[in-house]
This record gives structure tokens, C-alpha cells and sequence, in this order.
């Protein structure tokens, strides 16, 4: 079969103009043309197989194809290519954790995960991100895993999964060739995805900018989902982006992100107290059906943080003797409620603690200056203490960004129990 009337029957079943056709597959439209027209008798190899992948071919089909064109389907070079779809030898990372059991009130959550998930697919030119954020212990990593774990099917190239905030918490610790800190951090996460993806570790470069060049040479056409947790900033997450335009990178966020094109921002919020109650029931059983009035009491305490929820169930579940109103009793009191929704190294107050720590010294006095001002809710003003309104203000929106702060009305609010820990201070 002559070529130009293969690709020009394959292209019209995808249901492709040239044009699109063209920007899928990174090539002209002066290329398909003459290809079509017969200008052109038969396309470069590298051609063939971007206009092969562009139509989805498989199989029987991408066989004809390459036939028409002259060529193997299946080269040698290919199949021994690291990260190439078609090395059949590299098992496909699946680095996903195991998800939570079950989430509470994040169907309309996962329903834009869906439907941006869904254009990413259509779209075709460059990787998508979809950052989460929110205040701590709203369940942003939970929510992240459970995502990438509905939509990995749509990745048959891989799944990876990093905890970047632990690795920069970690760089310095001998990670070679690169600096400090974030840097280090995000060299020592690409080094990782290079060797899931088949890279021997003989092959990876020294530096930053060399390992996230080869990263994206390796995940070029490939259909990978990324999951990247406690990513602190743009300049930190760029080196971790892949090329591939049917790649998916999932962020749990410590702030709200702009600048990343095309990106997509969900900001997860505390449960409804419907939604805690049914969280709860769900764990405690029979338990919450003994006590009503004392689960809507926990429920209360906890303010609708799935993270303090879920830990007041585990005390609960570690101390079956337990009626739910002795827990209820001891959060009760403020001076102690942090600690009891601990346990073991999990807790709000570690998870609050780790988002203030980062704080500039200026933001974090405000923050502990707002704590004192009677009620919850307060305005600009009533925080100013002989600082000017408008560095008052920008330590306030950081305080938002990070998620320890809420607007509320025409000021702002602490959520309860991080304004219990910032009271502490």
C-alpha cells in the first residue's frame, strides 16, 4: 500500500485534521501534506513513529504502517532505548502508596481531578499539573494517593511517586554533585525516576540540570503519572517535570502555585460536619451508634480536620474499654487537645509545626500576635501593633497561602485548633 493513503486513511479514523495531527505528533503540516499527496514517498524513521504514537497505532495496524513506510515496526534501537514504551524488559515503576480505605467529602475533589485528568489526555502538548493545597491535616497527601491510584490505568508507562520534602529535609546527607537544601532534594528525586524508568545508575548525571535534561529526554512519549508530595515551591517542581505530553504530575502543595502552564489549583477544605460524623461512624461502629451526642461533641472538637478526626478514631480504636465521651472529656480541655490527637509520631501539632517552621520571622509574629486577639476572627487593624498595614497584610496572605489562616468575610480566621497551637507560642 502506498503510504500517503495509509496515513490518510489512519489519520481521518482518529478523527484528526492534518493540523492536529501535526501538533500531536511534533511534526509540520507541510510534512503530512506532502505525505499525503505523495510528494514525499516515505517519511524519516523518527517521523514515522512520532506519526505512529500521534494515531494511537497498535498491533496489526502499526505493523501495515511501517510496512507502507519501508520500515520494521519493532527496530532494534527501540527496544533497547531506556524509557522507550516498547522495552518490554523494564518492569513499569508502580510507586503509588497504598491509599487510604476510603475518603469523606472529596467527590466534588475528585470529580475535577476527573475532568482535568480528562482534558490533560485531549490536549497533547506539554505535561499537565494538578496541584493540591489547603491547611494542614486536611488530608492533602491522602487525597493525592488516592487520585493517582483511580487514574493509573490511563499510565501504563508508570506510576512514580516521590516525598519531596523529606528529601530536601535530607539533602546534604552525600547526594553527589548537587547543593543543598531544595536543590539537592530535587536531584536526588529525578535520580530516582531515572532509575525506575531504566536508567543504570552509571548513566545518571552529576548535576541538577543535567539529571532533569536526561529526565525529560527518558519520559519524552511516554504516558507516566507523577505524584510529588510537600513540594515547596514553582522552582523546586520545574526540574521534576517531565516532557511527555501525555504525562500527568500530581503536587500536594505547601502553598497555592502560579506560573506552571497548563496547571490546575484544587484547594481541599475541612470536612462538613455530616461528613465527619460519617467518617467517624464508619471507623467506631456500633461505638458511634451507642453515643450520638458525643460523636457530634468529637465532631465539634475536631473542627472538621480529617487528620484529628482520624487520629481521635484511633485513640478510640486503640482503647476499646473506652466510652467515646472519656476522649470527649479530655479534648475538652484546650492545653491538652493537641496532644491527645497524637499518636505515635502523627499528630495536628507536628503537622502544624512543620508548615510554621518555614515561616519568616515577620509572618510567624504576626501569626503569634493574631492568636491573642479575643475570637477567632480579626481584621488588619487589629493586628498592626505600630507595623505598617501593608506588612501586616502580606504576612497575613502568606499565613493564607500556607493554610494557616482563612479569610472570613471582610478579615480572617484561625482554624480552632491551629489557633491553638499558635496560642502555645
Amino acid at each position: 500500500m502506498v503510504f500517503g493513503t495509509f496515513l490518510r486513511g489512519a489519520r481521518l479514523r482518529a478523527d484528526l485534521t492534518q493540523e492536529g495531527l501535526a501538533d500531536q505528533a511534533g511534526v509540520s503540516v507541510r510534512t503530512i501534506r506532502d505525505l499525503e499527496r505523495r510528494r514525499v514517498r516515505a517519511p524519516h524513521r523518527h517521523t514515522a513513529e512520532s506519526l505512529a504514537e500521534a494515531l494511537g497505532l497498535s498491533g496489526p495496524d502499526r505493523t501495515r504502517f511501517f510496512a507502507a513506510a519501508g520500515q520494521d515496526s519493532e527496530p532494534p534501537a527501540a527496544r533497547r532505548r531506556p524509557g522507550s514504551r516498547r522495552d518490554r524488559s523494564r518492569m513499569a515503576p508502580a510507586q503509588l502508596p497504598a491509599a487510604t480505605a476510603e475518603l469523606f467529602g472529596r467527590d466534588p475533589a475528585m470529580d475535577l481531578v476527573r475532568r482535568y485528568a480528562a482534558v490533560a489526555r485531549g490536549r497533547r502538548r506539554t505535561a499537565t499539573t494538578i496541584s493540591l493545597h489547603g491547611p494542614p491535616g486536611v488530608g492533602k497527601t491522602a487525597f493525592a494517593i488516592a487520585a493517582g491510584t483511580e487514574l493509573r490505568s490511563d499510565y501504563p508507562d508508570g506510576q512514580l511517586f516521590a516525598d519531596v520534602g523529606r528529601e530536601e529535609a535530607g539533602a546534604g546527607r552525600g547526594e553527589a554533585g548537587a547543593g543543598r537544601g531544595g536543590e539537592a532534594g530535587a536531584a536526588a528525586v529525578v535520580a530516582s525516576f531515572l532509575r525506575a524508568l531504566g536508567v543504570a545508575e552509571s548513566g545518571i548525571p552529576a548535576s541538577l540540570a543535567d539529571r532533569s535534561a536526561l529526565f525529560r529526554t527518558v519520559s519524552d512519549r511516554l504516558h507516566l503519572l507523577i505524584v510529588l508530595d510537600e513540594v515547596a515551591d514553582e522552582d523546586q517542581l520545574r526540574p521534576l517535570m517531565p516532557a511527555g505530553s501525555r504525562c500527568l504530575v500530581v503536587v500536594v502543595a505547601r502553598r497555592p502555585f502560579a506560573g506552571l502552564d497548563p496547571h490546575e489549583r484544587i484547594a481541599l477544605e475541612t470536612l462538613s460536619e455530616a461528613d465527619s460524623g460519617e467518617m467517624l461512624g464508619s471507623i467506631l461502629g456500633a461505638r458511634a451508634e451507642a453515643e450520638p451526642a458525643a460523636v457530634r461533641e468529637l465532631v465539634a472538637l475536631c473542627a472538621g480536620l480529617p487528620l484529628a478526626l482520624r487520629l481521635a478514631a484511633d485513640r478510640l480504636s486503640m482503647r476499646p474499654h473506652w466510652r467515646v465521651d472519656r476522649l470527649v472529656e479530655y479534648l475538652r480541655d484546650e492545653e491538652s487537645r493537641l496532644h491527645e490527637l497524637q499518636v505515635g509520631d502523627l499528630g495536628v501539632g507536628p503537622s502544624i509545626e512543620a508548615v510554621h517552621r518555614r515561616l519568616d520571622p515577620a509572618d510567624a509574629e504576626v501569626f503569634r500576635v493574631a492568636a491573642q486577639l479575643p475570637g477567632p476572627e480579626f481584621t488588619v487593624g487589629d493586628v498592626r501593633r505600630g507595623c505598617s498595614a501593608a506588612n501586616v497584610r502580606r504576612s497575613i496572605e502568606t499565613l493564607v497561602d500556607v493554610g494557616l489562616l482563612e479569610p472570613a468575610g471582610r478579615g480572617y480566621r484561625f482554624h480552632a485548633l491551629t489557633r491553638i497551637f499558635a496560642r502555645s507560642l
